[in-house]
């Protein structure tokens, strides 16, 4: 004997479907309460709070390792870290003051030495706008720079842990920064100032009073906002503005050179916009910030609608009010008038949220108007609603009950007893009802009458008690009211109809379905068999066959559920029908056949890159590219990518082309690919195609000589070929671009020589001391840069000659009559100096007002001496004469020199007092 379970349980299902629903919204609030609340602390004294939040911003106490998200009014204490996600900003308020943090920063809120506040920033911007009434804020960078912020102050700071520059700028009042080396700096109005490494304080030359770097303007009108630029600049050079869409400026929006301007306007539109302003020569150093405009949709009234009606007749009536909300606003201000242009205020209130009761509303006509108040920009309230229109109407006479159920020409359906519920509506209360049901409109024939004290009536009748056909029924209120003068309500009808059995019918799949192999087992065939066959001694038998007229049969399951599934067949078309089989019996009442397609499954993509194992090449996160060949049939493929420990970590769907970019660190990966095709019967998805291949970045060029950090004696290098040497890269390429550039002395870097070689190395001659920057530009065919890393160097200073020892004349020599008697020359002479090739010799006359006058000169001697024979060039007084040794290289380039050797001497002989005369004998003549 064959035992039979019926699988039919409505009430069981509906409960199990029910619990797992509650239990579901259980925890999803559950889920959404502990993502949205936020902690108060009863140990720590309110110091603020959040007064607006923009997308995902996140608070965590000193004491704690959890972070959590926070919303707006949440409370603020001492010992807070507070950061923000990418497009995330967030308004602190602590007390007066006003403290607004942009994306991607980091602060935390305590208090210094002197018990000011103290906000300390680990990266990212922050803009403080520090109240009249609060005392000096105190700002401290991640590193180690201080800035007191004097009170009624703005200050904008911006911390880079990358690049380990900071910037702040003063947009108003004044502030004192110090930085960790103990330099300090005063700031007023339009000062702006980099620190470096806590180091050196650089005055900028451009500083951008507004807008501030992180702005957001919310856009009510749907049109073009003009932003008001500001700057200042400490040379009053040309100022260059430009707009871009883009981060990198790689495409210009907009683009002034302002002259003798410190103010200009730029046009915005909703998105984001990016903008820069530099001079000339502050390009590289250009002080940018971006502007994002959102689009703000207009409020729309959702209720009362214009023309709605609110009737009572003694109490007022709660008239609800509902908008469309907006979550840049802060609150709402909801205005009711008497009078279309919004003048004769009935009731003028707030709300936080986007719905309000009013209860107090006479009879009348009134008009209603939202407005949202934002206090981004100081807007204020703007962007009011269009204005709707209502009507509150007391009832001077009681309306008759007005009837809810069974609608109008309503059927009513039985197989056994007929169950009916009557509902009616009634603006009097405690009152009785007469219900009355009737045969014909007249109510002359009345088949049954009821009287209630609610306002609904339900009861089973049997078919005898109310026979198939159509019905009419009114309800009598009974209330005792005077002013009750229409107590009888409308008079509806309903019709009474016996369920008719129906014929087996199939429901799923329907006609013309397809599947493929994998799914058709999974595919649950049902039907609905008739009444007359809904019990014990019937079984549905399920047929399936290759034809329409089932002359051969593929298979024929029998079942007393109302589905089959777990089916396997084969691809082809198929049709199929079910019967039912009573008792031991032929199967009998089988229905029409459907037809339904078993799928082929489809062909795996040709993989044409990576081939096998090949290497592709990324940089910069540059993405590889994956191809296939296309599959017929296919509408789109998947494509996923496995570690090389087969987890999956990257996967794309529904891709309409045959290739796809992958973004993909080093490693070895598993790509495969699989077409699919939609259908009726759902998704279809063929094998899958796989390939193994490696990703690596292109091997740079690597410095050799000269080492990073080196140095190198300064006489070496002028009198040697400097050699630069690298490693070229395994990807290869054809020549190499080897830059050098020198550190000038205000820090910055200039391009001294860019020399291309075929091969890996270089020389440079004669290079002069200080700072030298080098590295190696190159790149493949196909574009891949492969340049190395920047090494640094240093040529050391070149040393002086030594000092010429000077021997004769000594110095304080007196050359007189005696000495000029026996010497018609004078020689100068000096020890020779290691290394010099030549010397300078200079004899000079001193004046008596002290200025000396060259009156001999030799400018390149080899000699350590030098004679002067004519003496005549001489006169009595006092002389210097100097000697500076030269170190020249044989194609006469100055390599060294010395420094200067001086040493005076004196020419002073006495006039004779009787002049003797030569005796000339007798004179020629005579």
């Amino acid at each position: 004997m064959r035992k039979r379970t019926k699988l039919k349980s409505l009430f069981r299902d509906a409960f199990v479907v029910l619990f797992c629903l509650s239990a579901a919204a259980v925890f999803a609030y559950l889920f959404w309460q502990d993502l949205n609340t936020f902690t108060v602390r009863s140990d720590k004294a309110e110091i603020g709070f959040i007064s607006l939040k923009q997308n995902v911003v996140q608070r965590k106490f000193d004491d704690r390792v959890v972070w959590e998200r926070v919303t707006n009014e949440t409370k603020l204490y001492y010992g807070d870290t507070i950061r923000t996600a990418d497009l995330a900003e967030v308004t602190l308020v602590l007390g007066e003051t006003k403290i607004q943090l942009g994306e991607n920063t980091m602060i935390q809120l305590g208090s210094n030495e002197k018990g000011e506040f103290q906000i300390a920033i680990n990266g990212g911007d922050i803009q403080i706008d520090s109240g009249l009434g609060d005392s000096n804020i105190e700002v401290k960078l991640d590193d180690g720079s201080v800035v007191n912020v004097e009170a009624g102050s703005s200050l904008a700071a911006k911390s880079d842990s990358a690049t380990g520059v900071h910037n702040v700028e003063v947009k108003s009042g004044s502030a004192q920064i110090t930085t960790e080396s103990g330099e300090t700096a005063m700031l007023a109005y339009g000062d702006s100032v980099n620190v470096e490494n806590g180091k050196e304080i650089q005055k900028n030359p451009v500083t951008v009073v507004y807008p501030p770097k992180e702005l957001k303007l919310l856009n009510l009108r749907g049109t073009t906002m003009n932003v008001k630029f500001e700057w200042k600049t400490t040379d009053g050079e040309d100022v260059i503005l430009q707009t871009s869409r883009t981060r990198d400026f790689s495409v210009i929006d907009t683009h002034k050179k302002l002259k003798s301007k410190d103010t200009a306007t730029i046009p915005v539109s909703d998105g984001l916009v990016y903008w820069r302003a530099y001079t000339e020569a502050t390009k590289d150093k250009s002080v940018d910030g971006r502007i994002l405009m959102e689009k703000i949709e207009a409020i729309q009234g959702i209720s009362p609608a214009t023309a709605s009606e609110f009737r009572y007749r003694t109490s007022l009536p709660r008239v609800s009010f509902r908008w469309t909300g907006n979550e840049n606003a802060e609150r709402y201000r909801l205005l009711v008038s008497s009078t279309p242009d919004m003048r004769s205020v009935v009731s003028d209130s707030e709300a936080s949220g986007n719905f309000m009761t009013l209860d107090n509303l006479e009879a009348g006509t009134y008009y209603w108007q939202v407005t949202p108040y934002y206090g981004q920009n100081n807007i204020g309230y703007d962007g009011g609603s269009e204005i709707y229109s209502f009507k509150v109407i007391r009832n001077e006479i009681i309306r008759p009950p007005e009837l809810s159920a069974p609608a109008e020409n309503a059927q009513i359906i039985y197989k056994e007893n007929i169950t009916t519920n009557f509902i009616w509506k009634s603006e009097v209360k405690n009152s009785s009802y007469e219900l009355t049901l009737a045969r014909d409109p007249s109510f002359i024939t009345v088949v049954f009458s009821a009287i209630t004290k609610e306002n609904r009536f339900s009861r089973d009748f049997t078919p005898s008690e109310l026979r198939d056909g159509t019905y009419y029924w009114k309800v009598l209120r009974k209330s005792g009211d005077a002013d009750d003068k229409t107590p009888e309500s409308e008079i509806r009808s309903f019709k009474i109809v016996r369920y008719i059995p129906q014929d087996n019918k199939l429901v799923y799949p329907p006609e013309n379905f397809s599947a493929e192999p994998s799914k058709i087992t999974s595919t649950a065939f049902m039907w609905k068999l008739a009444d007359e066959y809904d019990n014990a001694n019937s079984v549905a038998v399920l047929q399936i066959s290759k034809n329409p007229s089932f002359s051969t049969i593929e298979r024929e399951l029998t079942t007393s559920a109302a589905f089959l599934d777990n089916i396997s067949l084969p691809s082809g078309n198929y049709w199929w029908r079910v019967g039912v089989r009573v008792g031991e019996g032929a199967a009998i009442a089988f229905t029409q056949g459907r037809m339904f397609t078993v799928l082929s499954d489809l062909p795996s993509p040709d993989i044409l890159v990576p081939y096998p194992n090949q290497e592709l090449m990324a940089y910069n996160a540059s993405p590889v590219t994956l191809s296939w060949s296309e599959v017929s049939g296919a509408d789109y493929y998947s494509a996923k990518i496995y570690s090389k420990a087969g987890t999956l970590i990257k996967s794309k769907d529904e891709i309409r082309s045959t290739s796809t970019d992958f973004v993909l660190d080093e490693g070895e990966f598993t790509f495969s690919i699989q077409a699919v095709s939609e259908g009726e019967g759902g998704s279809r998805a063929g094998t899958i195609a796989s390939r193994t291949f490696t990703v690596r970045s292109p091997s740079v060029i690597v410095t050799q000589t000269p080492a990073d950090g080196s140095t190198i004696d300064g006489l070496t290098a002028l009198r040697s070929p400097l050699l630069f040497t690298w490693t070229g890269s395994r990807e290869g390429a054809d020549s190499y671009q080897l830059i050098l550039s020198k550190v000038q002395n205000d820090g910055s870097v200039k391009v001294v020589s860019n020399t291309s070689s075929s091969k890996t190395s270089a020389s440079m001659n004669r290079l002069s001391e200080g700072s030298y920057v080098w590295k190696v530009a190159a790149s493949t065919k196909e574009g891949i840069p492969l340049d190395s890393k920047e090494a640094r160097f240093v040529i050391s200073k070149i040393p002086d000659l030594e000092k010429a020892l000077l021997l004769s004349p000594a110095k304080g020599f007196v050359i007189g009559a005696a000495y000029l008697k026996s010497h018609r020359t004078i020689e100068f002479s000096w020890s020779e100096v290691s290394g010099a090739t030549s010397y300078s010799f200079v004899l000079y006359k001193v004046e008596s007002n002290g200025s000396r006058k060259a009156v001999y000169s030799e400018r390149s001697t080899k000699a350590s001496s030098v004679t002067i024979k004519d003496l005549s060039i001489l006169d009595v007084g006092s002389f210097e004469w100097s000697v500076t040794p030269y170190s020249y290289a044989k194609d006469g380039y100055l390599e060294q020199k010395g420094p200067v050797a001086t040493s005076s001497f004196k020419i002073d002989f006495a006039s004779p007092t009787k002049v003797e005369a030569v005796n000339p004998g007798v004179l020629y003549g005579k």
